[in-house]
């Protein structure tokens, strides 16, 4: 028997998707500003350090400390990382939020799969105006009784 659960949004077949993406977000976000905030500091008050530690070290060992300026590149490299893995997340939220999806549950027996899909669009989609429009379509099927439970508890 099929059975039509409704339309959907990309994200709202996939809810736990929804909230990773929404914690990633958050995460790197959360990270992102404390790397900007070490950053600005960094560059604030570096100068006046390094030249302070410089003189200390060019007065005893006449050197210069390589590490400030390193970390400082290291943190500008963390930087551009945190900032494309979240342009990656961003460009994923208006994909989630595409709607349209209509869903149709089946369960029986494989040799009535198609008759029943037929049965349910045969005359166009809920909402289209004509049988002969083009539509587009994700089966997914299963075997196993456990996971067509899960497929559903998550899509009612």
């Amino acid at each position: 028997m099929i059975t039509y659960l409704g339309s959907y949004t990309v994200g709202g077949l996939f809810p736990s998707l929804m909230g990773f993406v929404a914690f990633a977000r958050a995460k790197l976000a959360g990270t992102l500003a404390g790397n900007l905030r070490l950053a600005a500091s960094a560059s604030l008050v570096l100068p006046q350090v390094r030249a302070a530690i410089a003189a200390r070290l060019a007065a005893q060992m006449a050197a210069t400390p390589p590490s400030v300026k390193v970390s400082t590149v290291a943190n500008a490299s963390v930087i551009a990382s945190l900032q494309a893995q979240l342009a990656a997340y961003a460009r994923l939220q208006p994909m989630l939020a595409q709607a349209g999806l209509d869903v149709y549950l089946y369960d029986g027996p494989a040799d009535r799969f198609g008759s029943e899909v037929a049965g349910a669009i045969g005359g166009g989609l809920p909402g289209a105006t004509s049988p002969s429009m083009h539509i587009n379509s994700l089966v997914i099927a299963t075997r196993y009784p456990a996971a067509f439970a899960a497929l559903k508890e998550l899509l009612s």
